[in-house]
């Protein structure tokens, strides 16, 4: 399990034991990370900062391979494709992402999340999942209206209806590994689990 800091700095921790398990440097940099995601194995971990960097570590060396600058705004959110072929972003200017993992830095599709109702600036956290099924992309919300995206298919775009998940903003979403289960975290400080049928 990952864990950021405000020093620059990864910190892998063992959930079972809450033992620190390493602490990864992230060189002569001071923006705070704000998002990580795990490839599918385990092998590789991405982060996302507060000045718009994405780095790649190697979770065998615990040496980072890549980073560079995608966008003026902090990243939020970070996630691979389930195919391992793209990675999508959620940046604090309320943009959906889509980067190519073979040629990184280019980015093949951009939503504007919610259209001009978007302020991520204002939320606390964010977060991206990908359902069971890997049929579509949810997303947190400044206004409680969970979107369903339906990527990284070269159709990609929104998915028929959203999720009213109540008052205010909502943080985290995250799927259930193998049914059809969403939950998610809000400003009205209660964790929700929804059981949702097959889309």
């Amino acid at each position: 399990m990952p864990g950021t800091a405000e020093t620059a700095r990864l910190v892998l921790w063992d959930y079972k034991t809450s033992k620190r398990l390493h602490t990864m440097d992230l060189g002569p940099v001071h923006a705070p990370v704000l998002s990580t995601a795990y490839s599918h194995n385990g092998g590789i971990l991405i982060a996302g900062d507060y000045d718009g960097v994405i780095r790649f570590f190697d979770m065998h060396s615990y040496n980072t391979f890549q980073a560079k600058n995608i966008t003026q705004d902090a990243l939020l959110g970070v996630t691979f494709s389930p195919d391992f072929n793209s990675i999508l972003t959620l940046s604090a200017a309320g943009k959906l992402q889509q980067w190519s993992t073979k040629m990184f830095g280019t980015c093949i599709q951009e939503w504007n999340i919610h259209g001009d109702k978007a302020d991520y600036r204002n939320l606390r956290a964010s977060d991206l999942s990908y359902s069971h099924d890997d049929k579509f992309l949810t997303t947190s919300s400044p206004d409680g209206e969970v979107p369903f995206y339906t990527i990284p298919k070269s159709t990609a775009g929104f998915a028929p209806g959203t999720l009213d998940t109540g008052r205010g903003a909502t943080y985290c979403v995250d799927w259930h590994p193998r049914i059809p289960r969403l939950i998610t975290g809000g400003a009205d400080n209660i964790i929700k689990i929804w059981n949702l049928k097959p889309l």
